[in-house]
Parts: C-alpha cells; sequence; structure tokens
C-alpha cells in the first residue's frame, strides 16, 4: 500500500544544525529522497547532487502518523535454539 504525503518542504539552507529529510536532484534528471545531517554550514557527505528541500526530523515526524510494527507472528519467528551451539 502507498500513501502520498506532500510534507511541508523548507528551501533555505538549514538555521540549526542536525538530522534532516532531503530531497536531493541530479544532473541526469533523477533525484532521491534520503536522511542527512547538516552541520556546521554544511551536509554531510553525499554522493553528489544538489539539495533542494530538505525538513527537520521533528517536524516530518509530526505530520506523519506511522503505526508501530506489531509483534511478528509466531510463524515469522525463529524457533527459540535452533541455531544454538551444542
Amino acid at each position: 500500500m502507498k500513501a502520498e504525503i506532500i510534507l511541508d518542504w523548507d528551501y533555505q539552507p538549514p538555521e540549526l544544525d542536525g538530522m534532516y529529510f532531503v530531497a536531493i536532484q541530479y544532473r541526469e534528471g533523477a533525484g532521491m529522497l534520503e536522511f542527512m545531517e547538516f552541520k556546521d554550514g554544511q551536509w554531510s557527505l553525499h554522493n553528489g547532487g544538489e539539495i533542494v528541500a530538505h525538513i527537520d526530523i521533528g517536524k516530518l515526524n509530526n505530520q506523519l502518523r506511522v503505526r508501530w510494527p506489531d509483534k511478528p507472528k509466531a510463524s515469522q519467528l525463529f524457533m527459540e535454539g535452533e541455531f544454538r551451539e551444542v
């Protein structure tokens, strides 16, 4: 299941150090979304491209309501001791 989420992106450089969710545009017209740290006025190393927008983690978290994962079903669990050394 996919849901489209429209984020309240910021297009100016961040004022504070921290972790951000960023949109990166590459020359070839491709782009990607990832988490990146902003520290001392610079983005952490990444694989090139231009960071065109960002949203801080707190603001991102406030815009999303993600359900915490349920416990795995019994069929998904390894049998306890299955790989126990003898």
